[in-house]
Formats: structure tokens, C-alpha cells, sequence
């Protein structure tokens, strides 16, 4: 496994197949977090659908679930992109507490990937995923950590950020760039919001923007920006303090 360090987010991937024909696989995450997003990189994954039906499997023990995605691409290869968790729970995706943590244990005994996409099955050993996860949590405290929050005091928040409007309201049909829109483009667009105590957005960070270019990121952050608020963090003495929020846009054409 490779772990790769950015500035706003923790990637660790492993490549499977021949050079003429690699398959790649990635766990990525934003935050400190049991989720991850979960990506299949190769040709063997292209498809023509947006939306493919695709089931997921972590271990040998299980029923694989089914699990929302999308097709797209990294460079010239064909890319599926989902969410997980090794445990196979569906992850949380409105900023709170996951109801359990992944234990080492469940961690290591997800040793292998199995892969339903479209009526095709591909099983991916992955080794003893215990270590790995282990770097990958020091990696996104030092994510914390360079954002100018103390990694300590945001695992142990009372609460969490969280939305004090709908998030459904905070992009709108009328964003969405005309260009893009013309031309047909859609993009899934990963954000970081800093929170300052009073719950109102600080800063806009995209952490990862699966497009052409940079406009749908720059329109999803100024519209963030004007829009989102929340109800601040809270340390278990009740004190609101400065946080984060995550979370990703899907700029798709009805």
C-alpha cells in the first residue's frame, strides 16, 4: 500500500494488474473519519451508465452491499467512485458521530474486496487492512493539525458541526454554470468549510474536484460561502469552538 499526504486529504492506494493494463485502488478520506471514499481505477471498470449498479464487500464474511455510485474518470482511465466503510455500514453523511467505530479487529479481518459492477465480479486481496488504517488515522491528524485545529479537541467535540439550514438550499438549480450546463459537463466536488464558534463558514477549501476544470469548485465554495450555516461545535463543557465541515456536491444535469 502507498499512503499519499496532501493538503486536504489522505489517499492510500495499491495498483493490481500489468503495466499495460493497471488497476488501481483507493481509500481516501477528507477528515478523521470510519468512512472513506472508495475508488476503482482501470479499464475494466468503464461503463456507459452515470449511476452504475455497484455492490461492495469488505472481508469474507457477509453479504455485500449495495452502495450509491458514480462513473467518471482519472486521467485517461475509467473510475468508479463510492462510499464505505471496512465494517460495510452505510457511513454518516451529515457531519455527526458515526454510531460505532471500526474496530482494529474489523480491520484486519477485511482482508479482501469483493466487486460487483454491472453483472461483472472481481475479488481484490488486500491484505491485513489494520496497519494501513493505522497510518491513514495519523494522516488525517496531521490534516487536522495543519488546518490550525488541535486533532485531540475535535475527536473528543460533545457535538459536532452541524447544518442549521437545509443543506439542499445552500446550491441552487440557477449555480449551476451556464457553460457547464451547455456543453453538458457534471462534476462531484468534495469541500471543506472552516466554522468559526458562531457556526458561520470562516474558509472554503475543495478538496478534491472531479471535473475539467475549476469552475463548478469555484461556484460551489462561493455559494457555500454566502449560504451555509451551522450550529457550532461544542467541547463537553458546553463551550462552541471552531470545527469543520465536509462534505460533497454532485453537479449532475436532471
Amino acid at each position: 500500500w502507498q499512503m499519499d499526504y496532501d493538503q486536504d486529504r489522505c489517499v492510500l492506494s495499491r495498483r493490481y494488474g500489468s503495466e499495460d493494463d493497471p488497476t488501481f485502488l483507493q481509500f481516501i478520506r477528507y477528515q478523521p473519519s470510519d468512512g472513506f471514499v472508495f475508488n476503482l481505477v482501470g479499464r475494466r471498470f468503464a461503463t456507459s451508465e452515470n449511476r452504475p449498479t455497484l455492490r461492495i464487500r469488505f472481508g469474507s464474511n457477509g453479504t455485500p452491499v449495495r452502495v450509491e455510485a458514480m462513473a467518471g474518470h482519472l486521467g485517461k482511465l475509467p473510475m468508479i467512485f463510492a462510499n464505505g466503510r471496512l465494517d460495510n455500514l452505510d457511513p454518516p453523511n451529515d457531519g455527526a458521530l458515526p454510531p460505532a467505530a471500526v474496530s482494529p479487529a474489523a480491520e484486519a479481518a477485511a482482508n479482501e474486496a469483493e466487486v460487483a459492477l454491472s453483472g461483472q465480479l472481481w475479488r481484490f486481496r488486500l491484505g491485513s487492512m489494520d496497519k494501513p488504517m493505522a497510518a491513514m488515522r495519523s494522516c488525517t491528524a496531521d490534516l487536522v493539525r495543519s488546518w490550525g485545529l488541535d486533532p485531540q479537541v475535535q475527536a473528543n467535540l460533545a457535538t459536532r458541526v452541524r447544518p442549521a439550514t437545509s443543506p439542499s438550499r445552500w446550491l441552487q438549480s440557477e449555480d449551476y454554470p451556464m457553460g457547464m450546463l451547455m456543453s453538458g459537463q457534471q462534476a462531484i466536488i468534495a469541500f471543506r468549510l472552516m466554522v468559526d464558534a458562531e457556526g458561520k463558514p470562516s474558509a472554503c477549501s475543495v478538496q478534491s474536484n472531479i471535473a475539467r476544470d475549476k469552475t463548478f469548485a469555484e461556484t460551489t465554495c462561493k455559494a457555500l460561502m454566502r449560504r451555509a450555516r451551522f450550529t457550532p461545535a461544542r467541547t463537553a463543557i458546553g463551550e462552541a469552538v471552531a470545527s469543520y465541515y465536509t462534505a460533497q456536491v454532485q453537479w449532475v444535469i436532471p
